[in-house]
Formats: structure tokens, C-alpha cells, sequence
């Protein structure tokens, strides 16, 4: 899969992304994803719903209502009595006192077609570098991985072409895998990941079991990746 690098949330919200929420009628309506990836919070205009990826898609709706600007009150029964969502708005980061210790970004939205094109990303330990480039395509997308040994001077490719995904409300990913026509329900998956940044330029995924977190940056010219000339291919 995708390769993993965790990244500070300072980085994220200073450099690369934008949130979709032109579209809410107020600012805290819509989706907000904590930073590992295991819970979704969506707020409507009266209501808050959690969503659970790592519990069975546990879910569990409460109210809500403005304190001021940057807090807002949450009630309902039992355990979720009490509960205060604090939002920084400079950073679109969102905090709650009780009910899960995690930081919430405000979930992009996008389409397919916003991300058509080829994305990369590189890591190196010792003297091997990896690199993988996702070609995304309206509703599936190749993914190569290339090696490359600095040591030995060659380079191995490997790919995995046409891997289906769905996008669900604009930010969760499903990866249906290579063999996706013989699925036909629903809540079917192979791998699951939220899109947690968005720009022209990277985008940033958080995975829904282990909150692992990487980048991928466009790619404009081949060049960019910076593959030597003179190494070996090998199979």
C-alpha cells in the first residue's frame, strides 16, 4: 500500500491545506475527522453525529448549540450529557472536552475529478529509495512502485493497475482492491483511509485502523522524481 510518514499538525495546517466547507451555512456544519482517523463528527444545523471506523461503525447522535464563536455546547443521555466542542478557527482544528481525546480537521471535499492525475511520494532508508506514483482516474487508479537501490545502482518497478475506490462524502476512501465486480455490498472493503488535506499540490491521508499518515505530492514533469539515468533495471 501507500507508503507511511507521520507528519505534525503544524505542517499540515500551515503549508499545504485548505478545508471544503463553502458550502455549510455556518461555519461548523459538515464533516471534522480526528487526525488518527478513527472517528468522524458531523454537524448539522441541530445535531452531532459520531461515527466510529475501529468499533463497528458505532454511531451516536446528540444535540448541540452555540456559546460563542468558538464553543459550542453538546447534550443528549447518559455518558454524552456533557460535552464541549472548542474550535480554533485559524487552524479549522476542533477539540472536545469528554468524549474523545482527539484533535478534529475539517474534512475536505472532493471528487474524483479533483485529484485526476499523477501523485507521488518518496522515502529512503539507507541506501534504498522508495518511491510510489498513484495515477487516479475517475474511479479507479495504477499504483507503481519503484526501488532503487543506491548502493547496487538498479532499480526495480513494480504495479498494480486499475485498483477500484469509491469516495464517500468527499473525504472517505474505500479501496476495493483488484477483484472490486464481485462485491456488491455496500460495507465491503479492502482498505479504508480519509483524505485529511487537500490542496492542487498534496493531498494528505490518514488511515482509518492505526491512524498512519502520508503525503502525496503532484507530479508535473518525470524529472521530479529524480530517478537516475544510469541504474540498472531488474526484475
Amino acid at each position: 500500500m501507500l507508503i507511511k510518514s507521520l507528519l505534525s499538525l503544524v505542517f499540515f495546517v500551515l503549508v499545504f491545506f485548505e478545508s471544503g466547507c463553502s458550502k455549510n451555512t455556518t461555519p461548523i456544519e459538515g464533516f471534522w475527522v480526528s487526525t488518527k482517523g478513527d472517528i468522524v463528527v458531523e454537524f448539522t444545523s441541530s445535531e452531532v453525529k459520531f461515527s466510529y471506523f475501529n468499533e463497528k461503525k458505532h454511531q451516536a447522535t446528540l444535540h448541540y448549540k452555540e456559546v460563542d464563536p468558538s464553543h459550542y455546547s453538546l447534550y443528549g443521555d447518559g455518558a454524552f450529557s456533557s460535552e464541549i466542542a472548542t474550535v480554533d478557527w485559524a487552524t479549522k482544528t476542533l477539540k472536545l472536552s469528554n468524549i474523545a481525546k482527539r484533535t478534529f480537521v475539517k474534512a475536505p471535499s472532493i471528487t474524483a475529478k479533483d485529484i485526476l492525475g499523477q501523485w507521488y511520494s518518496k522515502d529512503k532508508e539507507g541506501d534504498v529509495e522508495t518511491i510510489t506514483i498513484s495515477t487516479q482516474k475517475m474511479d479507479s487508479y495504477d499504483f507503481e512502485t519503484i526501488t532503487i537501490n543506491h548502493k547496487d545502482k538498479t532499480i526495480q518497478r513494480e504495479m498494480d493497475k486499475d485498483v477500484l475506490f469509491v469516495i464517500k462524502n468527499g473525504f472517505i476512501f474505500t479501496d476495493l482492491g483488484l477483484a472490486a465486480e464481485k462485491f456488491n455490498k455496500e460495507d465491503t472493503y479492502v482498505y479504508v483511509y480519509c483524505l485529511t488535506g487537500y490542496s492542487e499540490k498534496a493531498l494528505q491521508f490518514t488511515e482509518v485502523d492505526g491512524g498512519s499518515t502520508w503525503l502525496q505530492y503532484k507530479l508535473d514533469k518525470p524529472e521530479d522524481l529524480g530517478i537516475p539515468k544510469d541504474y540498472v533495471l531488474v526484475k
